[in-house]
């Protein structure tokens, strides 16, 4: 996964993948304990006390560290003795990798320093085995992802007009070249409900556990990928893959007869019997699914590169030239990472290691108070389809033409507070180049014909824009997503009668769809053929209400109060939720709380309930 500093730790260290580890053949999960950094195998679902960071280590690739939700770290003594309590990863903390090798998908945790196993029940961890002991893991990242094939470098897409993923594409452009990461539920759940984590199945042993940390990759379009190639309607058996960390925070995925997915030819992605080991063309990277974006201007055209390497808005309607990818860099202004890292560490907690439900007043925002109209995300980059960047050239227009690097390509979006809560999710773009005449600090501005070029204003967060230094950027490459709480570490799914919970690590896919208005409507899947609304009602809470519309329908229909959307991006696949209403003011967002409600509010300061991954 893409690397975060982890409790900051500093840049030695590198985060791999998040996950809960299970125990076989009980199928309870390690958990580390609020009170006194306790041990146990006592966890029935996957919540935050069951979740171990997987974290690498500048020079030493082999080395894993597993690091709790509290931050602290799974050590093992020379005397076979296991805790949870360092705050700093030393050799005790030092962790081997090992895999089944009958390709069931278990691991093993062997200590690095004094060359034992992990193992243990109920209370009694140890690291005093001999020999392997296996045990399953459980995904706990968010399941929308890229996969880049680390020799080609190139990204899997599904075949348009085949049955096939093939590693082909050198930016992951469009949904095609969207995965999602599944695993067999945890419990008997019925046709409607999501695939994702849950409780503990009735059923238990080696082989029911080992079988729930076994992966399926998924296309956007609802089929599995097949260990020959193919691509299948239905989740079974042959789709399931073992998952393997490997060196550089490499995966590789093997099947039920030990083979390793490869790629082939062109690029297809399948097995082959013959291989049997992991080589250069066997190791995957996983990546946070990329944004592309339309930019609409004030005049309600889109920026397009399709006169050449200037930037103009120009084009009525999306196509390649008018969609780019956004990739944030960071750098000042809000720092969504710092803010949620700052909160976490002092949440209010019960001894259960659940949150209270006391409110939550840890203020993340720089912004959005009475006098202020911008909240600052950093710098970002805006890339078109031929891999180059957005800058600002000498002549103080932008043009599509810079490389990785080049720091002209760096611009802040600034959000606009919106006061008035009109729904239209303005930004403003300002440069960060010191060529053409002092860009630096200058918004964007779209002329009458629609050129994009510098204003000649500098832009602050007390200043109101220019209608011309406005535009809006429309997420175009996301046809569902799925939403986990930086609060609760939950994901967004249903919850009691027609309200929605973030509670646990159990996702559910949300349709997208654009609407006339350039907002989003929010659908949840019923059955083959009905879907439900979210909608914010007076009460406060988000409710999924029945509707004859599906996701695909046209966007030029009549919409029921309280179904509009609009996302606020914040950097790292993270957003701020914002329902519109034009007879509410203020900024009214989607919000957590510390017991898993999805509601919303009207706020002047942005929490760390109201940001979400996607």
């Amino acid at each position: 996964m893409d690397s975060e500093e982890s409790f900051n730790l500093g840049d030695d260290f590198s985060e791999c993948i998040k996950l809960g580890i299970l125990h076989s053949p009980s199928g309870r999960f390690l958990t580390a304990e609020v009170f006194n950094n306790e041990l146990n195998v006592s966890g029935t679902a996957l919540r935050r006390r069951q979740v171990w960071t997987v974290l690498t280590e500048r020079g030493r690739p082999g080395t894993v560290y597993l690091q709790s939700h509290l931050g602290r770290f799974l050590s093992a003594d020379k005397d076979g003795k296991v805790t949870a309590a360092s705050r700093v990863p030393g050799v005790d903390e030092r962790f081997l990798l090992e895999f089944c090798p009958q390709a069931t998908g278990e691991w093993a945790f062997r200590s690095e320093t004094h060359n034992f196993y992990l193992s243990g029940s109920d209370t009694q961890i140890t690291c005093f085995s001999k020999s392997p002991v296996w045990w399953a893991v459980r995904l706990a990242v968010h399941p929308q992802v890229h996969l880049r094939h680390q020799f080609r470098s190139r990204y899997l897409r599904l075949l348009p007009d085949a049955d096939e993923f093939r590693a082909d594409q050198p930016y992951p452009w469009g949904a095609d070249t969207l995965i999602w990461l599944e695993q067999v539920p945890m419990q008997a759940t019925a046709p409607t409900s999501p695939i994702g984590v849950g409780r503990t199945p009735s059923a238990v042993g080696r082989s029911a556990v080992a079988r729930l940390g076994r992966v399926a990759l998924r296309s956007e379009a609802g089929r599995y990928l097949h260990p020959d190639g193919m691509l299948v309607d239905h989740m079974d058996e042959s789709v399931l893959f073992a998952f393997e960390l490997r060196h550089s925070r490499t995966y590789a995925f093997r099947d039920s007869n030990g083979a390793y997915l490869t790629t082939v030819g062109p690029g297809t992605v399948k097995t082959k019997p013959t291989t049997m080991v992991p080589g250069k063309e066997e190791l995957f990277l996983i990546e946070r699914a990329a944004l592309q974006v339309g930019v609409l201007a004030h005049n309600n055209k889109f920026a397009s590169v399709k006169q050449g390497v200037e930037i103009s808005a120009n084009q009525h309607d999306l196509d390649d030239t008018s969609i780019f990818q956004l990739e944030y860099i960071g750098g000042k202004g809000f720092n969504c990472s710092e803010s949620i890292a700052t909160s976490t560490n002092i949440l209010p907690q019960s001894p259960g290691g659940d949150y209270e439900t006391q409110p939550l007043r840890l203020s993340a925002t720089n912004g959005m108070t009475p006098g202020v109209y911008f909240l600052v995300t950093g710098h970002w980059r805006l890339r078109s389809r031929s891999g180059k960047l957005w800058c600002m050239a000498s002549s103080t227009g932008v043009q599509n033409s810079a490389s990785d690097g080049d720091a002209n390509s760096l611009f802040e979006i600034l959000t606009l507070s919106d006061e008035a809560n009109t729904g239209r999710g303005h930004v403003v773009l300002r440069s960060n180049s010191a060529v053409a005449g002092g860009g630096g600090g200058q918004s964007l501005s779209a002329k009458k014909l629609g050129a994009i070029s510098t204003s000649g204003r500098s832009v602050c967060e007390q200043q109101p824009p220019a209608e011309t230094d406005l535009f809006r950027l429309l997420l175009v490459n996301r046809p569902s997503i799925a939403l986990l709480s930086m609060l609760t570490g939950g994901f967004v799914s249903r919850g009691k009668q027609t309200t929605l919970d973030c509670s646990t690590v159990v996702y559910e896919r949300f349709h997208l769809r654009p609407t006339a208005n350039r907002t989003f409507q929010l659908f949840a899947k019923d059955t083959r053929d009905s879907f439900c609304l979210w909608t914010a009602v007076p009460d406060g809470f988000i409710h999924l209400k029945p509707t004859n519309l599906r996701p695909d329908d046209d966007g030029n229909v009549a919409l029921d109060t309280g179904t509009e959307f609009l996302l606020h991006f914040l950097g790292n696949g993270r957003t701020l939720i914002r329902v519109v209403n034009g007879s509410l003011s203020g900024l009214n967002l989607v919000k957590a709380e510390p017991k898993g409600e999805v509601k919303w509010e009207s706020t002047t300061e942005i929490m760390i309930n109201h940001i979400w991954e996607f």
